[in-house]
């Protein structure tokens, strides 16, 4: 397999001060998710961050008794506090659902750099 010269070299480009910066920019915002969540009360949940600006948040179902309801509740207070963009609600074969919505930019203040930011959110067949 061949690789493109012109893709390889923009590869290379990402060094690992890029790679610090991007995970800077991430914490930064996470901070300010963290903050203006307590504020309005949500219930934490998982975030896991990557080696570019992406925070995925991830809300577990069985903190709220795997009950799709209150799982799409939550999951909806969380995406009116980011402003994301949500996909359609899945229900998945077997029972259940899967819900996820994204910012690809989200910015703690307009002067920050932003983080790209996936919540996910599913239950389970009982």
């Amino acid at each position: 397999m061949t690789t493109n010269p012109d893709t390889q070299r923009l590869l290379d480009d990402v060094s690992d001060r890029d790679r610090r910066r991007w995970q800077m920019a991430a914490a930064r915002a996470l901070t300010e998710i963290l903050k203006r969540a307590d504020r309005q009360k949500l219930k934490p949940i998982d975030w896991t961050m990557g080696g570019s600006s992406r925070l995925v948040g991830n809300l577990t179902a069985t903190d709220y008794g795997n009950v799709e309801k209150n799982v799409t509740a939550a999951f909806t207070r969380w995406a009116d506090l980011l402003c994301l963009t949500c996909d359609k609600l899945a229900m998945k074969s077997g029972g259940g659902i899967y819900l996820v919505g994204r910012h690809d930019n989200w910015r703690p203040s307009p002067k920050v750099t932003g983080a790209r930011i996936t919540v996910i959110a599913q239950t389970f067949a009982l």
